[in-house]
């Protein structure tokens, strides 16, 4: 589970960094437009985490991470390919989703630790998330500047495809 929520948490961290500056450098589109998208995909998990959850208590949470990592997946590849501004909103609605992942990987790793250390074992678990991704914005920024927005964008998403394929393979061998 570490790996996967390296996967999303670093796509995560490093698309938030840029995406403003993205939107309006290769979209050609002006700040208000850049400041409506990243609202949206801030403010659309808002939106969408509640029924997830009610969906991740009610189906099979591994199941759940990995839609919604292959919908992260399919949002960041499309993003490059998209210029209209209603598709630019839906591909944002679709990324805003990815903030349901962490509800839902937390109720998950909640059920699988012992409740004595559970506490603990969260604590640490996102602590080195966290420290593992920090340096994320940099590493993306000069990736960014090095071989262009639409390359991260595109091995963000391989990256996260292979997740999601990972976690379907695990999926169905343990069945």
């Amino acid at each position: 589970m570490f790996m996967v929520n390296i996967a999303i948490s670093l796509v995560w961290m490093g698309f938030l960094s840029w995406f403003p500056s993205y939107i309006q450098r290769e979209k050609g589109l002006g700040a208000e437009y850049a400041g409506l998208l990243f609202s949206i995909v801030l403010s659309g998990g808002l939106l969408i985490k509640p029924l997830i959850g009610y969906l991740s208590d009610r189906i099979d949470r591994l199941l759940i991470l990995m839609v919604l990592i292959f919908i992260s997946a399919i949002s960041v590849f499309l993003l490059p390919l998209v210029y209209s501004i209603p598709m630019l909103i839906i591909i944002s609605l679709l990324f805003a989703q990815t903030a349901s992942f962490y509800p839902v990987r937390t109720s998950y790793l909640m059920d699988i630790w012992p409740s004595s250390t559970a506490a603990a074992n969260l604590g640490v678990f996102r602590s080195l998330i966290v420290l593992t991704g920090s340096p994320i914005s940099t590493i993306m920024g000069w990736a960014r500047e090095t071989y262009g927005f639409d390359s991260v964008l595109y091995v963000s998403s391989l990256f996260l495809f292979i997740t999601g394929l990972t976690m379907l393979w695990r999926m169905l061998s343990s069945q």
